[in-house]
């Protein structure tokens, strides 16, 4: 199998321009609440790389590069589309690296500002955020008409307040391209509620691999507490087994919906302590962050993983994918 691949800058492919110079190209797909990375490294020896094909129109914030990865026997995959936000000169050797990321940020998506928000829904405050920066909103159904009673955006731009609402949630955010985009933690379905089919991956398709196992034993119930307004009191929200070891959330919710929801997040995550899974396979333009694995080993009869972080890395010596997943129970 031969790898290739292909990369337009402002939909102009530029893969003929660049391909004698690639030393590498690396795209890093993450979860949770960091934007997607293409990192490119050519060989500029002669100083003859021309920096304004990667610099702003006069329209855009940064250039916009579409990256495929692939091989010539069965085609190319898109693996997304970055915006340019830093180029670098290092020698020696003369080196020119361009880092992208999946996120376009507006001026006004990162302009800081306060602001109360109030009996609003997470799909009320995503769509509100997303129509002021000109950008798309795309939520899970299972959380959009989850209500935050009150929340105080003090001093932090949109981009801040979205990912720091997520972890206080429970749920992810992530920015690819023109969307701003409100997923479950680790339910293995996409914004609009398709599930995402399990990869098979066999032992020997792995290059290398460590599976790490911990004896750190999960908390089995997680306790959260929330303020009920109609009796003017706190109260409790249980979740789990109500079995010791039991985790309680430092915060008080301003709502019951709020605590469950921070409550699940916090079980959720309990649930994969113990296992985690690094590999190498031969590049796979098929794998992304938040996919679910199944990958039968003789080292443990642990065969179901989410891929937590998945790196796509293309030199001139091969096309290789490396997985980090933690343990789906």
């Amino acid at each position: 199998m031969t790898p290739i691949f292909k990369v337009t800058a402002n939909d102009t492919d530029i893969t003929h321009a660049i391909k004698d110079r690639l030393l590498s190209l690396e795209v890093t797909d993450e979860t949770g609440n960091t934007a997607d990375s293409l990192t490119i490294n050519l060989d500029n020896r002669d100083h003859t790389i021309e920096e304004p094909i990667l610099k702003t129109d006069g329209n855009k914030h940064a250039t916009e590069l579409k990256v495929w990865l692939g091989y010539a026997e069965t085609g190319i995959t898109n693996m997304g589309t970055f915006y340019t936000d830093e180029v670098s000169h290092s020698y020696p050797p003369a080196v020119l690296t361009i880092s992208a990321k999946s996120a376009d940020v507006s001026n006004t998506f990162k302009s800081q500002r306060s602001t109360v928000w109030s009996n609003k829904t997470l799909q009320d405050i995503l769509q509100t955020i997303a129509d002021r920066s000109g950008y798309n909103a795309k939520i899970h159904p299972n959380l959009a008409n989850i209500t935050i009673w009150f929340i105080l955006q003090n001093g932090q731009s949109d981009m801040d307040f979205l990912r720091a609402l997520a972890e206080k949630m429970g749920f992810l955010y992530t920015q690819k391209g023109n969307s701003l985009i409100i997923t479950p933690l680790q339910k293995k379905e996409t914004a609009d509620a398709q599930k995402l089919e399990p990869v098979t991956l066999q032992e020997t398709d792995l290059e290398t691999y460590t599976i790490s196992v911990t004896t750190r034993e999960p908390y089995q119930t997680i306790h959260a507490t929330y303020y009920d307004v109609d009796k003017a009191q706190e109260e409790t929200v249980v979740l789990g087994s109500e079995e010791e070891p039991i985790k309680n959330l430092q915060r008080t919710y301003p709502s019951k919906d709020e605590a469950e929801q921070a409550a699940q997040a916090a079980l959720e995550q309990q649930s994969n302590i113990g296992y985690s899974f690094e590999g190498t396979i031969a590049g796979n333009p098929n794998i992304f962050a938040e996919l679910p694995l199944t990958i039968p080993t003789k080292a443990t009869q642990h065969t179901s993983w989410i891929a937590q972080t998945v790196n796509h890395s293309y030199t001139d010596s091969g096309y290789k994918t490396s997985i980090s997943a933690i343990a789906d129970k």
